[in-house]
């Protein structure tokens, strides 16, 4: 795993200066502690920071292919190299590496739509032609590695992290995208290709970006298509084998590594599942680990331990207090470029830097939830179905109720019931609608969520359809989270559940196997998992890295303290929102009159964002 990044001038006499690509790298140096190279070709450079995970000598970058004169820098991995290896050397190519980057420079010829599909992996990488002095920019399926791009009048930017895009010259000051503050307030979330940031954009998963000297204007393309992908892998009357032996090889492609591996293990089937993988494929010690809180409500490092002891591993737990919560807050968000989506966020980045302690790679659960419907939020368009036309009466009454009992998942439901927004869209809202409308009255905080429903193939199961979207919308977070908190500290992280091949199978697994006849929810998983581990693990409350923010923040003087600055006149969220509005959320949660958690989570940290990556003074 690496950073990369690059400059592309329109004009070809202008020529890359070195020093700006050497300044990118600079701010990329965490996510590759091992090396930097650059490469500049006139109006065209490349950078790059390297973490060594395979062909430890041979594997530097930007590396230029001796044949095609081709160069690339790659960031990800290609996990089935070996054998697409083995296919160009049958057709004559001759390769001075042993590593995955190589392969992919001699197969990447022509446009990605052909060559790609032959590449299961993680990756964004830019790849430079002379012959027509073309920039390729190339994403992954599902987005587990980032890239985003500016373009200017001058040229094109791009880079792992938007904090070496602010550092190319071609961005000199960030801009925010104002228009964005209330889908984040909402959703916390920005969707592709949007950023926050006015002219920085992120290139959408499943896609690539070309551009070259006859073509000014950016081609973007989609080279994902799923319904089109799965009749290429599994076409119709194929074996399709059992999800074990599915699960198994996405797991036995993720262990290809010349440096040491081991798991994140929480306690949760997710994790669990892919730990008892790894401990059955990989000889000798296995390190996992796993964080919580002393807040027992939050902490699954006890179900973290009883897996650990079952299989074996030498497992490392810690819990996080506040105090150090709240010190490494900051940190996460200068790490993430953008305001946290999620609060573990935090505790993910921590557990990094223990992790990185022992191994550089670890095996993730991530995209678990998004395929075998892991959510019971992804229930909700069917209760609004059944409800019929009483569904917003039915809401705004069972909204009221919630709030005056203290019911808060229920006062959610209630919420979406009673919004005039499609359920699969704002059932992933996080504020109440009145405290949004309270900040925001006049913004359209659905439009790019709309956009992006709309885009999904309704030519599929009902359940299908909202797991696509899960993985184009909210699932996005999860992975942006994943990568930046974990490269933090230069520990890269796979993710076998969105293996492409396994996320083609569970398409086809059937909605029985994931809900029942009922509400259920990951019934599949949670099944394989009863068959190794014990039923009061496998069926409890999911936590999922909760955060106890709510007792936090009324409770604790760090962020009492945090929230009285936030709250002052000069404050960056007081130049945005009324000061009164923001006030009375502080007063009313502090009393525990109502519970503003979400709230001030998201103005907390979009005031931070603004000291910690905008540069504003501290509000005192």
């Amino acid at each position: 795993m690496c950073g990369i990044a690059g400059i592309y001038y329109f004009d070809r006499s202008r020529p890359v200066d070195r020093r700006l690509i050497e300044s990118m790298n600079d701010r990329l140096a965490h996510r590759g502690p091992n090396g930097s190279g650059v490469f500049i070709d006139g109006n065209m450079g490349l950078g790059h920071r390297r973490l060594s995970v395979i062909d430890l000598e041979g594997g530097a970058q930007p590396m230029t292919d001796g044949e095609s004169r081709r160069t690339i820098a790659y960031n990800g991995e290609f996990f089935n190299f070996a054998e697409a290896r083995d296919r160009l050397a049958a057709g004559g190519h001759v390769f001075r590496t042993h590593s995955d980057t190589e392969v992919l420079l001699k197969l990447a010829r022509g446009a990605p739509t052909g060559w790609i599909r032959q590449v299961n992996g993680m990756f964004a990488f830019a790849l430079w032609d002379p012959a027509d002095r073309s920039l390729t920019l190339v994403r992954d399926r599902f987005g587990v590695k980032p890239l985003y791009y500016q373009q200017t009048s001058e040229g094109l930017a791009f880079a792992s992290e938007i904090k070496a895009l602010i550092g190319s010259g071609l961005c000199p000051e960030p801009e925010v995208a104002t228009d964005t503050l209330a889908q984040y307030l909402a959703f916390r979330q920005v969707l592709e290709p949007n950023t926050m940031f006015r002219g920085i954009r992120q290139l959408p998963a499943g896609h690539f970006l070309r551009i070259s000297a006859d073509r000014a204007t950016p081609e973007i393309v989609r080279y994902w298509n799923e319904a089109e992908a799965l009749q290429e892998v599994f076409p119709v009357g194929a074996d399709r084998g059992s999800f074990g032996e599915e699960f198994h090889k996405a797991v036995r492609r993720r262990l290809v590594s010349d440096v040491p591996l081991g798991s994140f293990n929480s306690g949760g089937v997710d994790s669990s599942l892919v730990t008892r993988e790894v401990r059955n494929q990989v000889p000798g010690e296995l390190h996992t680990f796993s964080i919580g809180f002393a807040e027992a409500a939050y902490d699954e490092t006890p179900f973290a331990a009883e897996v650990a002891a079952r299989l074996g591993t030498t497992h490392h737990a810690e819990r996080l207090p506040a105090s150090a919560y709240a010190a490494l807050l900051p940190a996460a968000i200068w790490h993430h470029d953008e305001p946290l989506c999620h609060p573990h966020s935090v505790q993910l980045m921590h557990l990094s830097s223990i992790a990185r302690q022992h191994v550089t790679v670890v095996l993730t659960g991530e995209g678990a939830d998004e395929l075998f419907f892991g959510y019971p939020r992804l229930h909700i368009p069917r209760l609004t179905a059944m409800a019929g036309p009483a569904r917003r009466p039915f809401g705004i009454l069972l909204r009221e109720l919630a709030a005056l009992a203290g019911l808060r998942r229920v006062r959610k439901l209630a919420d979406v019931l009673a919004s005039e927004a499609a359920p699969a869209i704002d059932a992933h809202r996080f504020l109440p609608m009145e405290t949004l409308r309270s900040l925001c009255p006049e913004a359209d905080y659905l439009g790019a969520r709309r956009e992006t429903w709309q885009r999904i193939d309704r030519n599929q199961d009902g359940i299908e359809v909202l797991l696509e979207y899960e993985r184009r919308a909210y699932m996005q977070s999860l992975l942006v989270r994943l990568d930046k908190m974990t490269m933090a500290h230069g520990l890269e992280a796979r993710t076998p559940f969105l293996d492409f091949e396994l996320v083609l199978w569970s398409k086809l697994a059937g909605r029985e196997a994931k809900t029942g006849k009922g509400f259920g929810n990951k019934l599949l998983l949670k099944a394989e998992a009863e068959k190794h581990f014990s039923t009061g693990l496998v069926q409890r409350r999911k936590v999922g890295f909760g955060v106890p923010l709510r007792e936090w923040f009324r409770t604790q003087a760090e962020f009492g303290d945090m929230l009285d600055a936030m709250v002052s006149p000069n404050s960056y969220v007081a130049s945005l929102w009324p000061l009164q509005a923001l006030r009375t959320l502080v007063a009313e949660h502090r009393a525990a009159r109502a519970d503003h958690s979400e709230a001030l989570w998201a103005l907390l940290n979009i005031e931070l964002w603004s000291t910690q990556v905008l540069n504003r003074s501290a509000s005192t």
